[in-house]
């Protein structure tokens, strides 16, 4: 086993910042390590250096069951309070804290480091061992990767998975000599042995006490009081929240208007194209509960503008192309004069509110058929000739087939991926180098974790990981962060993931009517507009747009132009998108392009030449 020495920063580095962080490495030597061993941490201000050689780093809002850390985090400071619960507990001291925190604490004496991400992804660590041992982590990749000797190289099999994903899920990085460690884990270094752990697993217990109705109750005070933390906590009493007019957005935007005694505004972005737009709903919740609408209605000039930059500022490849309105809506809020804004990121995740888990309930009914039942249908489109003369049979034929595949894998029909050959859509030579099954065999490991739960908690947790920690999230925080704007995701409050782990899966999805139990709570809170609606994603009418607009047209072909030039995506393939998008679906094969462009400015940005694999 390796022996490490430490450093763990927070990021963003200047490159004086860096110069004086290096130099902070030689901070603090013991005679009981080698002389090569250090460890040091940055973050940003003077974290407290203890008596008994510790520091410490938190990041984000933490709070803590034991009352006198409690105290001790509102008196003296939240690093203040880390260091004496890991005098107390140790590593167990994940077991006395709450809230959505990274947290990081080091030994200055004897090399012992001791870092931990929050349960869904909230804030990011990402994390390398150098060639003289030392692990090095960070908040973001490139303190990690300005670090003299750590490999440049790009991973192929984390551009593969960013095809599938369109965004490159943890542990991998875009690098492949860099990790990141994924939600709800900790690192721990110790006597220069390096231990990495999961801590957390939800339990779905799915049992309660009260009725429905109690519970409804207790949702609705449960959100009250997270909203309410977090605008006493805030600092600043210039806060406002995401609106889009969906479920959680106006259950965050309603809750915040009661828990603040001034009014307080709503920002929402509106799109002129048929589909996409949702202003109306978001100005029905506005009205509702009496916040200030404000409304940016994006252009195509707008992602002109905009996409070059974001695309740079992420540091991996990252395709979700909802991060455009994302970025405007937090710009347009700072030029506000706001400094927070809360997002409403995560009730559908938490409360079963994505079409999917609908449809798979519907195949599921397939696997809890008796054996001849499913022989007898099986057997009825056994005969191609007339399975295919007759509608009827045609579809019970595809929903065989369909069911027929266990989850996860099911999820993932929609994917390019799966519905193009792969072998067709990367060249030979980078194909060779990576793993096609890989992503499906990280999708399982995750989806099995919580092995008691039903397929629809299952579901739900998998998405925790996917949808929300390693996609979501980091678009509406890297989003914020580049418009200068602070972000805060009420919805995903540990207390409120406990508590949805209680609500039975029959409750979240009932007779695949989606969110069941949440709507039938916020009867009476929300208007009936808002909770009748069918559900609508926040998308970017970019395929739309890009058929129509020349300036997004050459934005894309400039892009698949340069693209050809490495070796990753087929030509040939790169012009079928082209194709596609213009004769067969612009929307489902402009997302594609958009993923295939966001890929091509990333790399233009981040890489000195075509190829560094």
């Amino acid at each position: 086993m390796p022996q490490f020495s430490s450093w763990a920063a927070q990021s963003p580095l200047s490159e004086a910042d860096l110069k004086s962080f290096y130099s902070s490495l030689e901070i603090k030597r013991s005679e009981h390590l080698k002389q090569n061993s250090k460890i040091g941490i940055y973050n940003g201000k003077h974290a407290p250096l203890s008596k008994d050689n510790l520091l410490a780093s938190v990041n984000g809002q933490c709070q803590w069951h034991d009352s006198e850390l409690q105290r001790l985090s509102k008196e003296a400071g939240h690093e203040t309070a880390l260091i004496e619960a890991w005098r107390r507990y140790g590593t167990e001291l994940l077991n006395h804290v709450i809230g959505p925190c990274s947290l990081v604490i080091a030994n200055l004496e004897t090399a012992e480091l001791f870092v931990s991400t929050d349960r869904v992804g909230i804030h990011n660590l990402y994390y390398t061992t150098t060639p003289s041992n030392c692990i090095l982590v960070a908040d973001s990749i490139n303190p990690v990767l300005s670090f003299p000797g750590v490999p440049q190289q790009l991973s192929a099999q984390s551009v593969y998975d960013y095809l599938y994903f369109h965004m490159i899920p943890g542990p991998n990085s875009i690098y492949d000599s860099i990790s990141k460690l994924p939600p709800a884990h900790y690192l721990h270094v110790q006597n220069g042995k390096l231990d990495i752990r999961q801590y957390w697993v939800p339990e779905f217990t799915e049992k309660t006490a009260l009725s429905r109705e109690s519970m409804g109750g207790e949702l609705k005070s449960l959100l009250g009081e997270i909203v309410s933390d977090r605008l006493t906590n805030a600092g600043t009493p210039n806060v406002g929240s995401f609106l889009s007019g969906g479920l959680d957005s106006s259950t965050v935007t309603g809750m915040m208007a009661q828990a603040s005694p001034s009014t307080l505004s709503s920002y929402t972005i509106g799109f002129d194209a048929e589909g996409f737009d949702e202003v109306e709903y978001a100005k029905i919740a506005s009205k509702h509960f009496g916040t200030n609408s404000k409304v940016y209605y994006l252009t195509p000039e707008d992602i002109l503008d905009a996409v070059p930059r974001i695309a740079a500022c992420y540091d991996e490849p990252f395709g979700n192309s909802s991060v455009i309105p994302t970025y405007y809506c937090a710009k347009f809020a700072k030029e506000n004069g706001e400094k927070l804004l809360l997002a409403g990121d995560g009730g559908d995740e938490l409360f079963a509110g994505n079409e999917r888990y609908a449809k798979q309930q519907v195949f599921e009914i397939y696997h809890h058929l008796p054996g001849f039942a499913r022989k007898m249908l099986q057997h009825s489109v056994s005969h191609e000739s007339l399975t295919q003369k007759v509608l009827p049979l045609r579809k019970l034929q595809s929903y065989i087939e369909q069911a027929s595949v266990p989850l996860p894998g099911r999820l993932q029909t929609y994917n390019y991926l799966y519905r193009h050959d792969p072998q067709e859509i990367f060249t030979r030579d980078f194909y060779s180098r990576v793993d096609s099954d890989y992503p499906n065999q990280l999708q399982n490991d995750w989806f099995h974790k919580p092995q008691s739960a039903s397929a629809l908690n299952k579901m739900l947790y998998l998405d925790w990981l996917i949808t929300l920690g390693w996609n979501d999230l980091r678009k509406v925080t890297h989003a914020c962060n580049y418009a200068g704007i602070d972000v805060e995701y009420p919805m995903l409050d540990e207390r409120l993931i406990d508590f949805s782990c209680q609500i039975p899966s029959s409750w979240k999805l009932n007779k695949l009517r989606l969110r069941y139990f949440y709507k039938q709570s916020m009867q009476g809170f929300l208007p009936d507009a808002i909770l009748n609606k069918s559900k609508h994603g926040f998308g970017l009418p970019f395929g739309i747009w890009a058929t129509t607009h020349n300036g997004l047209r050459e934005l894309i072909h400039d892009s698949v132009s340069d693209l050809k030039k490495r070796d990753i995506i087929s030509k040939q393939f790169l012009d079928q998108a082209l194709n596609m998008h213009e004769q067969t679906h612009a929307k489902y094969y402009g997302e594609l392009l958009w993923v295939l462009m966001m890929l091509e400015l990333w790399l233009s940005s981040h890489t000195a030449n075509s190829n560094s694999f």
